[in-house]
């Protein structure tokens, strides 16, 4: 269960190369404390993909001065991309104590805890960063795509409803929406949300399988073959589309297109047991 924004993006407006330039001259002064230039090098050493020699810089910052959250907020997001997440959140929790109204901290907290696989705790902090930011796209999205994970489809609904209310061109949270909404047997609703997924991102070929699904449940496999033969045009590898055009071809009584896309579906590693059910859909197509 992996956050789709799994850290907040910062805007990179310089080279990793110069990067390290400045925190060199900023080492060399500038006005700044020993904590500051400590931290301004870890800053420009993470950015320059250096994490272990930033998080020795981080380490050198808060020893000089433990009352700046930002060296703890740096630290942490070191220590996450490490995969030490019980030590991120112990940095995020000092964070926390120095600024306790800063909401993106609590995301970054949040994402650590899904990390952790603490889900509750990670809605809980989602939930606290929406509070505080209540246009927090992210938070809503990431608290969606657990509540949808676990099963909890209307709240999952909710939050992307949210981010595509603040956001209305993000492709993904339609189709995360979309997804919630067929889960809980509202196909229309997700067909048209699959729609607005291939509106915004026309190249987005789960959203062409997934809406070729959605054609199948409602009867409409002429449709359905439509979706997913964009589907496999823009993604040949992706395996779902040729079970779902296998499908709706043997509903049809295709035999000769059905028996194409299990031969490929099985080449793409699908399981026995589903290409199983296939056989036995065309067998009857063919049969009546």
């Amino acid at each position: 269960m992996n956050p789709r924004y799994p850290r907040l993006h910062k805007p990179a407006a310089l080279l990793p190369a110069m990067l390290l330039t400045l925190a060199v001259l900023l080492a060399c002064g500038g006005g700044l404390s020993e904590a500051d230039k400590h931290y301004a090098a870890g800053e420009a050493l993470a950015a320059a993909g250096e994490f272990q020699r930033s998080l020795e810089e981080f380490d050198q910052a808060i020893q000089l001065d433990p009352r700046n959250p930002d060296a703890y907020i740096a630290r942490g997001n070191n220590y996450d991309r490490f995969g030490a997440y019980a030590r991120a959140i112990q940095d995020y929790d000092q964070a926390i104590a120095l600024e306790p109204d800063d909401p993106n901290i609590y995301f970054d907290r949040a994402v650590s805890y899904s990390n952790l696989r603490e889900y509750q705790l990670a809605v809980d902090d989602y939930g606290r960063a929406i509070e505080l930011s209540p246009d927090f796209a992210g938070a809503y999205i990431n608290r969606g795509i657990i509540y949808r994970d676990l099963g909890y489809f209307e709240d999952a609904i909710a939050d992307f409803g949210q981010a595509v209310r603040i956001n209305p061109n993000d492709a993904a949270s339609y189709f995360d929406r979309a997804y919630s909404q067929a889960a809980v047997n509202l196909p229309e609703l997700a067909a048209e949300n699959y729609t607005q997924a291939i509106r915004i991102n026309p190249g987005f070929a789960d959203a062409y399988s997934n809406r070729g699904l959605i054609y199948i449940n409602l009867g409409d496999n002429v449709r359905a073959i439509a979706d997913l033969n964009e589907a496999i045009r823009l993604n040949p590898e992706l395996a779902p589309a040729y079970v779902n055009r296998a499908w709706a071809n043997a509903t049809l009584g295709r035999e000769k297109e059905t028996l194409e896309d299990i031969k490929r579906a099985e080449e793409l590693g699908v399981e026995q047991e589903v290409i199983d059910r296939i056989q036995e859909v065309l067998k009857k197509a063919l049969e009546s």
